[in-house]
């Protein structure tokens, strides 16, 4: 076959542009699972439950109201 000079070029491969990652505004997801929406209620004074009997948690809520001070 004659030469007709010219040849076939393949089609310039362009790159994607690189993506830089600024560590100072760069966020990351959160670690652990989801934070439950129907869970119990938020503890306050209207929501106070109290802990079961002779546990350590009843032990230190018994000695915070002996010692309002020592509890924040």
């Amino acid at each position: 076959m004659p030469s007709t000079g010219t040849t076939a070029t393949e089609p310039e491969q362009v790159a994607p542009p690189s993506t830089t990652v600024d560590p100072a505004t760069e966020t990351l997801p959160e670690e652990g699972p989801p934070p439950a929406e129907d869970g119990p209620p938020e503890d306050s004074e209207e929501t106070d439950a109290p802990p079961p009997e002779d546990t350590p948690a009843e032990r230190f809520e018994e000695y915070c109201n002996e010692n309002p001070g020592a509890c924040g």
